[in-house]
């Protein structure tokens, strides 16, 4: 099968391109929430709503980074979720303090 030779190399710059910024914001999504500021949080909306450019099949070469970033991804959204579930429980207990209106202090243990 003859492939143009500078569509295939569109075609591998292309991917390459498109990795790397999945790489960019994988690297965003590990930062503590603390490193995000109100103007650069975790993912970059606008680069998230770019119109996708199809990019034809992607290059043998690049199959086993895309692997690689696919399984970053999905320990990342792990650990994501679990971060979501520990938040909603410290807001439940705040939610529990706070309906009980005490005006002693409270002190709250955050590992037991």
């Amino acid at each position: 099968m003859w492939v143009c030779p500078q569509l295939a190399e569109s075609n591998f710059e292309g991917w390459r391109g498109l990795l790397d910024e999945l790489d960019r914001q994988l690297l965003r999504a590990k930062r503590p929430l603390s490193l995000a500021t109100h103007n650069s949080g975790i993912w970059d909306i606008a680069e998230l709503r770019r119109p996708f450019e199809p990019l034809g099949p992607m290059p043998g070469e690049l199959v086993e980074r895309a692997h690689g970033i696919e399984d970053e991804y999905r320990v990342t959204i792990a650990r994501m979720r679990e971060a979501r579930r520990r938040v909603g429980e410290h807001l439940s207990i705040l939610q529990t303090i706070r309906n009980e209106q005490t005006r002693a202090p409270i002190y709250l243990d955050q590992v037991g």
